[in-house]
């Protein structure tokens, strides 16, 4: 058999100030073809994990592109179409293939596009004809559209939030692309939106245990997959929200009423969808009595991985202000302040102008008299997953009347403690840590927090879902509104394939 995979992934915040360009994706070490695969980064470990299941079982694999960029705003036209052509292009001269396995996102929007998932996946299934096996693998703040489901013969989903289960989902859409090309499998699907919008961490009680009861389904034949598409509420797309895929082996009705039965389960449970929050006064009222540390502060609204700038002040001016001490902050983009640390070298004294550099969801900059603490060309985080590790850039570690800050170049969330203890700083010691993430963070940071508090910050990730500005998102849905929408069901049955195994 042969298998072409490749990797298209970026989540797009449509309030976002920033547009994706080709920047973005260079910064993650976009990866054209095979060649380009030097080392196994974060970024290109899905596709590399396809290769080597592949080759496992005797197959031909053929690396496709593999591009990430950290969230932001929609993707310029041109950047999609190039990326999506590169793909199109491959299954044209590297062709024929019996398989196209691919790393998507769900949520990505370039301009002229409001589902770039949708659009890639009805394109290769164009080219590789009815009987070859098209499938994805996507994040759970996807946007799950009928054209995703209606071109894809699978979509695995990644149910865990924080994300430490993609390989585990990459893995069962390979078992299920072999499965249904031996003719063990013939696909039925179910897509029904649960008519709300929401964040669902799976860590917290009662989505944890929601999250275990569909995992449970799973194991009932004729199940073969079920997803649970949290949706991401800050793009602004008809389809946004919560929605739920069952895959079944030719059962259609039974994929229709697992469906029907989990969003009804889903919609009894939206008030859990809400995140419970602290102002920035209380939360450092909070830091200043602690007695035993460090206490985690999510600035969730800042939060680089839902598309926001990563460079607010809020917090931090508010910090050094009450005139606290012992506590740290990471990751706060500023190339510009990074390349004047480097330039004035480990220990020296430096003039800064912190952050607030896009605009009124960034604040103002902080300008400051900082002391230059550690200095890293290549510095580096744990995921949440085991696994590879992210790659930060160049970064610097500097402190301000006993206020740390990790300033970087790359624009990433801060997922891990080594954040700050890869630059020299130990998180474990402080009274506090900041952390610009609003759910990821909690898989490492947990092990060292006294308690966690998530932070009411002003930017570009508000959770005033009700009021955020959707143009083009149904506006009858949860929390807009409190009766629910008339469930539709989009359901699809697939034709037999041929044997090939």
């Amino acid at each position: 058999m042969r298998i072409l995979t490749a990797a298209i992934v970026t989540e797009t915040n449509t309030f976002s100030p920033q547009p994706t360009d080709w920047e973005q994706f260079q910064a993650c070490g976009l990866c054209w073809r095979e060649g380009d695969y030097i080392e196994e980064t974060a970024f290109t470990a899905p596709v590399l994990l396809i290769k080597r299941l592949g080759e496992r079982d005797g197959h031909e694999v053929v690396l496709g592109p593999s591009a990430y960029a950290d969230p932001a705003g929609p993707t310029r036209r041109g950047v999609y179409e190039s990326l999506r052509e590169e793909i199109l292009r491959r299954i044209e001269t590297d062709g024929p293939f019996d398989a196209v396995l691919l790393t998507l996102h769900g949520a990505m929007v370039a301009e002229g596009y409001e589902d770039c998932e949708g659009d890639l996946l009805h394109k290769v299934r164009e080219r590789v004809g009815a009987t070859a096996f098209v499938g994805a693998m996507l994040d759970p703040h996807c946007h799950l559209t009928a054209a995703m489901v209606s071109a894809a013969d699978a979509i695995t989903i990644m149910k865990e939030y924080p994300h430490t289960d993609g390989e585990q989902r990459l893995r069962e859409l390979y078992r299920i692309c072999l499965r249904v090309l031996a003719g063990e499998i013939r696909p039925a699907a179910a897509l029904i939106d649960c008519g709300l919008v929401g964040v669902w961490p799976t860590s917290h009680e009662p989505i944890r245990s929601l999250v275990d009861r569909i995992s449970l389904r799973e194991t009932h034949e004729p199940i073969v997959s079920i997803g649970f598409a949290h949706g991401f509420p800050w793009g602004d797309v008809p389809e946004a929200g919560a929605r739920v895929l069952v895959l079944t082996n030719e059962a259609l009705d039974v994929a229709e009423s697992t469906a029907v039965a989990i969003a009804d389960e889903i919609w009894s449970l939206r008030d859990f969808a809400r995140i419970e929050t602290v102002s920035v006064s209380e939360a450092l009222s909070e830091v200043a009595v602690s007695r035993q540390g460090p206490v985690v502060l999510a600035d969730i609204a800042d939060n680089p991985g839902g598309g926001a700038p990563g460079d607010s002040t809020f917090i931090l001016r508010e910090a050094l202000n009450r005139g606290l001490r012992d506590i740290a902050i990471s990751l706060v983009h500023d190339p510009q302040s990074v390349d004047q640390c480097f330039d004035a070298g480990l220990g020296a004294p430096a003039n800064l102008r912190i952050g607030g550099k896009h605009g009124r969801v960034s604040g103002e900059p902080l300008e400051v008299r900082a002391t230059i603490r550690g200095l890293s060309e290549r510095h580096s985080q744990q995921s949440p997953a085991e696994g590879p590790r992210i790659p930060l850039g160049r970064s610097a570690w500097v402190e301000i009347d006993g206020v740390h800050v990790i300033l970087t170049h790359s624009r990433y969330q801060a997922v891990s403690p080594d954040v700050f203890s890869g630059l020299g700083l130990d998180p474990a010691a402080l009274r506090a840590v900041i952390v610009k993430s609003t759910n990821h963070f909690r898989a490492r940071f947990s092990a060292i927090a006294d308690r966690i508090l998530s932070v009411d910050t002003p930017g570009a990730l508000s959770l005033d879902f009700a009021n955020l500005p959707y143009q083009r998102r149904a506006r009858n849905v949860w929390p807009r509104c409190d009766s629910r929408p008339e469930q539709t069901v989009v359901l699809r049955q697939l034709q037999p394939r041929r044997f090939i195994l």
